[in-house]
């Protein structure tokens, strides 16, 4: 395999170019193995799917939070991104319990989860992939709290993130900030 195939392999996880061809002093088995645990420990798997259908839009829309993961997407896209969060803010808000949810709704609905597809598709014009998934994430007092994880990537640098079925996501990104208690 050639460097720059590992420099590319390297970035699409997130690292720099150089990160598996730098030569470096091994670690001695119990900074690797703390190291492996530090690492690896916190993580959970998330299936996700290409963000294209209205069942995708309704299961990220009805979570508690949601994670945009943007792993070298340029700030060009900026407010494309902002734009796609606004969406998934406003459906949030619809499918709350806060809003009477009747017959006339339903259609409502439709055009709603399709503005954010038409979102998510020009999105996809500009050489991005998205793809979405729910977490389980329980929290002191909300057991049943779930983050919709959204993930964007460029296909340039990641052609095969439309395949992907799985992320891995660090469960203390998604975790809630501790409360204080009031003295």
């Amino acid at each position: 395999m050639s460097v720059e195939a590992l420099d590319r392999i390297a970035q699409a996880f997130g690292y720099e170019a150089g990160y598996f061809t730098a030569p470096r002093l091994p670690l001695p088995p119990e900074e690797a193995a703390a190291a492996m645990t530090e690492t690896y420990s916190n993580l959970e798997p998330v299936a996700v799917a290409p963000m294209k259908s209205h069942r995708a839009v309704r299961e990220a829309a009805r979570c508690d939070a949601y994670l945009i993961h943007r792993p070298g997407v340029p700030d060009t896209y900026d407010d494309d991104i902002a734009n796609l969060a606004e969406w998934l803010d406003l459906a949030s808000f619809v499918l709350s319990e806060l809003i009477a949810a009747g017959p006339s709704m339903e259609g409502r609905r439709r055009e709603l989860y399709n503005g954010i597809l038409a979102s998510v598709g020009e999105l996809e014009r500009r050489g991005l992939t998205i793809l979405s998934g729910v977490m389980s994430a329980p929290q002191d007092r909300l057991p049943d709290w779930k983050v919709a994880v959204v993930s964007i990537t460029p296909r340039l640098t990641d052609p095969g993130a439309a395949k992907r079925r799985h992320l891995m996501v660090d469960r203390r990104v998604v975790a809630l900030p501790a409360r204080s208690s009031a003295t």
